[in-house]
Protein backbone atom coordinates (compact mmCIF):
# COMPACT_ATOMS: atom_id res chain seq x y z
CA UNK A 1 0.00 0.00 0.00
CA UNK A 2 2.75 2.49 0.69
CA UNK A 3 4.34 1.60 -2.71
CA UNK A 4 1.49 2.22 -4.28
CA UNK A 5 0.95 5.83 -2.01
CA UNK A 6 4.19 6.46 -3.31
CA UNK A 7 3.90 5.97 -6.95
CA UNK A 8 0.54 7.70 -7.14
CA UNK A 9 2.20 10.63 -5.62
CA UNK A 10 5.07 10.55 -7.60
CA UNK A 11 2.82 10.46 -11.02
CA UNK A 12 1.17 13.32 -9.90
CA UNK A 13 4.27 15.13 -8.78
CA UNK A 14 5.93 14.50 -12.40
CA UNK A 15 2.92 15.76 -14.28
CA UNK A 16 2.66 18.65 -12.38
CA UNK A 17 6.18 19.52 -13.16
CA UNK A 18 5.46 18.82 -16.95
CA UNK A 19 2.79 21.19 -17.22
CA UNK A 20 5.07 23.61 -15.06
CA UNK A 21 7.85 23.35 -17.88
CA UNK A 22 5.45 22.98 -21.05
CA UNK A 23 4.39 26.67 -19.81
CA UNK A 24 7.74 27.78 -18.94
CA UNK A 25 9.12 26.55 -22.50
CA UNK A 26 5.69 28.66 -24.00
CA UNK A 27 6.67 31.73 -22.40
CA UNK A 28 10.67 31.10 -23.31
CA UNK A 29 9.62 30.58 -26.77
CA UNK A 30 7.71 33.75 -27.14
CA UNK A 31 10.83 35.50 -26.33
CA UNK A 32 13.09 34.07 -28.78
CA UNK A 33 14.29 36.11 -31.30
CA UNK A 34 14.30 35.82 -35.33
CA UNK A 35 17.86 36.10 -36.83
CA UNK A 36 18.28 38.49 -39.34
CA UNK A 37 17.98 36.88 -42.30
CA UNK A 38 21.71 37.28 -43.90
CA UNK A 39 22.70 34.96 -40.65
CA UNK A 40 19.65 32.70 -40.86
CA UNK A 41 20.71 31.76 -44.03
CA UNK A 42 24.40 31.43 -43.01
CA UNK A 43 23.66 28.68 -40.44
CA UNK A 44 20.95 27.25 -42.67
CA UNK A 45 23.92 25.14 -44.77
CA UNK A 46 25.39 23.79 -41.41
CA UNK A 47 21.07 22.25 -40.86
CA UNK A 48 21.03 21.14 -44.42
CA UNK A 49 24.50 19.21 -43.84
CA UNK A 50 23.28 17.42 -40.87
CA UNK A 51 19.89 16.37 -42.65
CA UNK A 52 22.06 14.92 -45.68
CA UNK A 53 24.51 12.78 -43.38
CA UNK A 54 20.94 11.25 -41.79
CA UNK A 55 18.89 11.03 -44.50
CA UNK A 56 21.78 10.79 -47.30
CA UNK A 57 24.64 9.25 -46.32
CA UNK A 58 23.35 7.12 -43.17
CA UNK A 59 20.38 6.71 -45.05
CA UNK A 60 17.88 6.91 -42.02
CA UNK A 61 14.71 8.12 -43.70
CA UNK A 62 12.83 7.19 -40.76
CA UNK A 63 13.66 8.92 -37.96
CA UNK A 64 16.51 11.30 -40.31
CA UNK A 65 15.16 14.60 -39.67
CA UNK A 66 14.70 14.63 -35.82
CA UNK A 67 18.22 13.47 -35.23
CA UNK A 68 19.84 16.01 -37.26
CA UNK A 69 17.64 18.72 -35.52
CA UNK A 70 18.69 17.31 -32.28
CA UNK A 71 22.51 16.94 -33.69
CA UNK A 72 22.14 20.72 -35.23
CA UNK A 73 21.40 22.16 -31.53
CA UNK A 74 23.73 19.37 -29.94
CA UNK A 75 27.24 20.34 -31.16
CA UNK A 76 26.71 23.91 -29.90
CA UNK A 77 25.51 22.85 -26.29
CA UNK A 78 28.76 20.42 -25.81
CA UNK A 79 30.64 23.13 -26.91
CA UNK A 80 29.37 25.54 -24.75
CA UNK A 81 29.24 23.19 -21.46
CA UNK A 82 32.30 22.30 -22.21
CA UNK A 83 33.22 26.03 -21.52
CA UNK A 84 33.93 26.98 -25.51
CA UNK A 85 31.85 28.64 -28.20
CA UNK A 86 30.50 27.22 -30.82
CA UNK A 87 32.60 28.42 -34.02
CA UNK A 88 30.06 28.04 -36.37
CA UNK A 89 26.80 28.98 -34.30
CA UNK A 90 25.63 29.14 -30.86
CA UNK A 91 23.16 28.01 -28.85
CA UNK A 92 21.11 30.81 -28.87
CA UNK A 93 21.78 31.04 -32.17
CA UNK A 94 20.57 27.42 -32.89
CA UNK A 95 17.30 28.63 -30.96
CA UNK A 96 16.83 31.67 -32.96
CA UNK A 97 17.39 29.55 -36.22
CA UNK A 98 14.68 27.34 -35.19
CA UNK A 99 12.17 30.18 -34.99
CA UNK A 100 13.26 31.71 -37.98
CA UNK A 101 12.96 28.68 -39.95
CA UNK A 102 9.27 28.65 -39.10
CA UNK A 103 8.92 31.98 -39.97
CA UNK A 104 10.32 31.43 -43.41
CA UNK A 105 7.58 28.53 -44.10
CA UNK A 106 4.89 30.28 -43.12
CA UNK A 107 5.55 33.27 -44.87
CA UNK A 108 6.25 30.92 -47.98
CA UNK A 109 2.67 29.96 -48.01
CA UNK A 110 0.81 32.63 -49.67
CA UNK A 111 3.44 33.32 -52.89
CA UNK A 112 3.06 29.69 -53.74
CA UNK A 113 -0.23 29.21 -53.38
CA UNK A 114 -1.30 29.77 -57.07
CA UNK A 115 1.88 28.67 -58.50
CA UNK A 116 1.73 24.71 -56.38
CA UNK A 117 -1.12 23.22 -57.39
CA UNK A 118 -2.99 19.97 -57.47
CA UNK A 119 -1.86 19.19 -53.98
CA UNK A 120 -4.19 19.10 -50.52
CA UNK A 121 -3.44 21.13 -47.34
CA UNK A 122 -1.37 18.43 -45.84
CA UNK A 123 0.79 17.92 -49.02
CA UNK A 124 1.42 21.93 -50.10
CA UNK A 125 2.52 22.15 -46.24
CA UNK A 126 4.81 19.15 -46.34
CA UNK A 127 6.37 20.88 -49.47
CA UNK A 128 6.93 24.30 -47.45
CA UNK A 129 8.45 22.62 -44.62
CA UNK A 130 11.50 21.50 -46.74
CA UNK A 131 11.61 24.01 -49.18
CA UNK A 132 13.85 26.28 -47.15
CA UNK A 133 17.10 23.48 -47.40
CA UNK A 134 17.30 24.89 -51.34
CA UNK A 135 18.98 27.89 -49.96
CA UNK A 136 18.64 31.30 -49.98
CA UNK A 137 18.43 32.47 -54.17
CA UNK A 138 15.19 30.31 -54.81
CA UNK A 139 13.70 30.90 -51.53
CA UNK A 140 14.12 34.86 -52.20
CA UNK A 141 12.93 34.76 -55.43
CA UNK A 142 9.58 32.56 -54.39
CA UNK A 143 8.70 35.23 -51.75
CA UNK A 144 9.31 37.95 -54.53
CA UNK A 145 6.82 35.32 -56.60
CA UNK A 146 9.61 35.22 -59.57
CA UNK A 147 7.43 31.76 -60.30
CA UNK A 148 4.49 32.54 -62.30
CA UNK A 149 3.81 28.78 -62.68
CA UNK A 150 4.50 25.59 -61.52
CA UNK A 151 6.92 24.13 -64.28
CA UNK A 152 9.60 27.29 -63.74
CA UNK A 153 9.02 26.81 -59.89
CA UNK A 154 10.01 23.11 -60.68
CA UNK A 155 13.01 24.08 -63.27
CA UNK A 156 14.33 26.15 -60.23
CA UNK A 157 14.06 24.24 -57.30
CA UNK A 158 15.74 21.12 -58.82
CA UNK A 159 18.41 22.92 -60.16
CA UNK A 160 19.36 24.62 -56.84
CA UNK A 161 18.94 21.13 -54.86
CA UNK A 162 21.83 19.90 -57.31
CA UNK A 163 23.75 22.49 -57.04
CA UNK A 164 23.47 23.05 -52.87
CA UNK A 165 24.08 18.59 -52.92
CA UNK A 166 27.70 19.30 -54.99
CA UNK A 167 28.53 21.96 -52.82
CA UNK A 168 27.79 19.63 -49.43
CA UNK A 169 29.54 16.65 -51.46
CA UNK A 170 32.43 18.05 -53.80
CA UNK A 171 32.97 15.36 -56.49
CA UNK A 172 36.37 16.57 -57.50
CA UNK A 173 36.48 15.03 -61.09
CA UNK A 174 36.11 11.49 -59.46
CA UNK A 175 33.40 9.61 -61.36
CA UNK A 176 32.79 7.28 -58.97
CA UNK A 177 31.89 10.09 -56.52
CA UNK A 178 29.93 11.71 -59.59
CA UNK A 179 27.69 8.76 -59.46
CA UNK A 180 27.18 8.95 -55.92
CA UNK A 181 26.58 12.66 -55.86
CA UNK A 182 23.56 12.21 -58.71
CA UNK A 183 22.07 9.78 -56.50
CA UNK A 184 21.85 11.58 -53.48
CA UNK A 185 20.18 14.59 -55.89
CA UNK A 186 17.85 12.58 -56.99
CA UNK A 187 16.93 11.46 -53.39
CA UNK A 188 16.99 14.86 -52.21
CA UNK A 189 15.01 16.35 -54.64
CA UNK A 190 12.58 13.56 -53.45
CA UNK A 191 13.39 14.25 -50.44
CA UNK A 192 12.14 17.97 -50.34
CA UNK A 193 9.71 18.07 -53.18
CA UNK A 194 7.73 14.65 -52.26
CA UNK A 195 8.76 14.16 -48.16
CA UNK A 196 6.62 14.57 -45.53
CA UNK A 197 9.82 15.57 -43.09
CA UNK A 198 8.25 17.76 -40.25
CA UNK A 199 11.82 19.73 -39.85
CA UNK A 200 9.68 22.67 -38.56
CA UNK A 201 8.57 20.60 -35.85
CA UNK A 202 11.97 18.69 -34.92
CA UNK A 203 13.53 21.92 -35.14
CA UNK A 204 11.09 22.96 -32.78
CA UNK A 205 11.52 19.54 -30.39
CA UNK A 206 15.08 20.13 -30.05
CA UNK A 207 15.01 23.66 -28.96
CA UNK A 208 12.71 22.62 -26.42
CA UNK A 209 14.93 19.64 -25.21
CA UNK A 210 17.58 22.14 -25.88
CA UNK A 211 15.83 24.23 -23.33
CA UNK A 212 15.19 21.71 -20.82
CA UNK A 213 19.12 20.70 -20.12
CA UNK A 214 19.81 24.71 -19.95
CA UNK A 215 17.47 24.57 -17.45
CA UNK A 216 18.57 21.48 -15.34
CA UNK A 217 22.24 22.69 -15.94
CA UNK A 218 21.28 26.26 -14.04
CA UNK A 219 19.56 24.03 -11.01
CA UNK A 220 22.60 22.09 -10.92
CA UNK A 221 24.40 25.38 -10.79
CA UNK A 222 22.86 26.68 -7.65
Amino acid sequence: MLLEKLAKETAVNLGAAEVAFDKAWREFYNTIPNLEMSRFWEILPHYRNEVFSYVLVRKDRQGGVEKAAWEFFRKPYVTQLDGGRATEYTVQEALSFAVTYADVTDKLYKPLFNVVKDRGDDAYGDLLDSLPLVGQAQIEKCLGKAYGNYKRFLGGIKTEISEVVVESFPTKGDPEICLRVDGYTEKMTKFILSGENYNKMFLNDAAKKCFKMLANDAVCAL
